[in-house]
């Protein structure tokens, strides 16, 4: 599994493979730090809340989740996306490292995570839309974006 994981409530169930690979590869004293952005609307659907803690305690620092709760802030909605291009800084640090992404659940969270990170990728390389276009397709192609979605 990728040191990334983006996901929203459902797509939650891979969540323990992305944990259980970066305890092997910590016992083995070759884990480094993994991220992950979850969301759900309300603190009550955040379904896997204690095991999700202890994981981030389990990795002695090495996992960090960042959680969006969508309908907690009426005045504005927090998603995934927004964490992760609020993160855009470190996402593409984790880029520039060669460093997998795997995104989980729906399509349209899905393309608004690849449509933030290919314009912060453009910001950063002063790129036009066809090169953070062609960025995009290569990144896929090489198996460095995976996406799981529906919808």
């Amino acid at each position: 599994m990728p040191p990334y994981y983006g996901s929203s409530k459902h797509g939650s169930c891979s969540l323990p493979r992305f944990y259980h690979e970066a305890c092997a590869l910590k016992s083995n004293g070759q884990a480094r730090r993994r991220n992950a952005s979850f969301g759900c609307r309300h603190p009550e659907d955040f379904i896997y809340r204690a095991e999700i803690e202890e994981m981030e305690r389990a990795l002695d620092g090495r996992l960090r989740i960042v959680t969006a709760l969508s309908r907690v802030n009426r005045a504005k909605k927090v998603y995934v996306q927004d964490w992760v291009q609020e993160m855009d800084a470190e996402v593409l640090r984790l880029l520039s490292e060669g460093v997998k992404f795997y995104i989980c659940r729906h399509a349209s969270m899905a393309r608004e995570v690849r449509k933030g990170v290919g314009e912060a990728m453009g910001r950063k390389n002063s790129w036009g839309e066809q090169e953070v276009k062609e960025w995009g397709e290569g990144v896929k192609r090489r198996a460095k974006w995976q996406e799981d979605i529906s919808g």
